[in-house]
């Protein structure tokens, strides 16, 4: 990344909300999924995802390939606003930034052969590759992630749950994208799996140019495969550093504590446990204040007030909390 170099995928206040409560009263209150997140994402690098459940992780990945539609806010691809796109756009757009879901098995059609299964998004989208026919990319595809052409003719029952996995992720690579968000990818799978498919990414990212955001809530899976990292809580991002540095200066409070969590490499280390205490704040209604105040050990009367934004502390690292504010 180059200083006058634009990003290929960014974020700007974007904000998800969802209606909760009887749909014919008065008045619905809204959750707040995501709150005001902003997000540059370069050529070429990994960008890391991390936060517990219900941080609005997957609502993120999500917004990024139209299955949500914002709220309000936007996001742009090659420097265009993608979150107006409609129809033809729309599809255009959907061919370059492709995602690979969590569970498998679910994202696969049972009574399709994975042949099938493989060349459906040259249907959808009437695209045939370059220079040969869909069959010849399908082989080459199933062979890029490991599996061969004898496979072709199989449904997903007789795989694995490591290999399914490889079949998403060809088929995310049919159309040629340029972006891949990869929602949990590796979750689901044995950890000796995990490292078998997270070493596939890395090798299909440097030979397909691909640029990826990777969704977990797996702190070591998350420090192996990206660059940088973005740590969310409740709607919002508190804090985005290179991979390293968020493991050697955490700055924000909450991740802190989200990396003290971590347990002791040895039975013989000690480690002090950085505690979260008191009760979470609520993300139904718009929050004004800092999301952490309310469990922070730093929390003012500032913090209970007023939402501090994420701001640059050194280069890219990023926080949003008012300790670190240039007086």
């Amino acid at each position: 990344m180059t200083d006058n170099q634009s990003p290929l995928l960014e974020v700007k206040n974007l904000t998800k909300c969802f209606p909760i409560g009887n749909r014919y009263s008065f008045q619905r209150k809204q959750l707040y999924a995501l709150d005001d997140v902003s997000l540059k994402v370069y050529k070429g690098e990994t960008v890391g995802v991390i936060g517990e459940s219900g941080c609005g992780k997957s609502t993120l990945s999500r917004c990024l390939v139209s299955l949500h539609k914002p709220t309000s806010g936007s996001i742009y691809f090659n420097n265009k606003d993608i979150s107006k796109c409609t129809g033809k756009e729309k599809k255009e757009i959907s061919r370059k930034i492709q995602m690979i879901f969590q569970d498998p098995y679910s994202s696969l059609d049972p009574k399709m052969r994975i042949s099938q299964l493989v060349m459906e998004p040259f249907t959808i989208h009437n695209f045939t590759p370059e220079g040969q026919s869909r069959v010849d990319r399908a082989i080459e595809l199933l062979q890029s992630v490991g599996l061969d052409r004898y496979h072709l003719q199989r449904y997903p029952h007789e795989f694995s749950g490591g290999q399914r996995q490889r079949i998403n992720i060809a088929r995310a690579l049919t159309l040629n994208p340029e972006v891949l968000i990869c929602d949990e990818p590796v979750s689901a799978l044995d950890v000796s799996i995990q490292a078998q498919v997270l070493n596939l990414l890395i090798k299909l990212q440097q030979e397909f140019n691909l640029t990826y955001l990777f969704i977990s809530h797996d702190l070591s899976v998350i420090r192996y495969i990206s660059d940088y990292i973005a740590v969310m809580y409740l709607g919002h991002i508190v804090e985005f550093c290179e991979a390293s540095g968020i493991y050697t200066r955490p700055l924000h409070p909450y991740t802190q504590a989200l990396l003290s969590s971590i347990p002791p490499s040895s039975p013989f280390e000690k480690k002090e446990r950085l505690e979260l205490k008191g009760d979470l704040v609520s993300h139904i209604g718009k929050v004004n204040c800092c999301p952490l105040a309310s469990r922070c050990p730093h929390c003012t009367e500032r913090c209970k007030n007023e939402k501090p934004k994420l701001k640059p502390v050194d280069g890219r690292h990023e926080v949003a909390c008012f300790l670190y504010e240039q007086s």
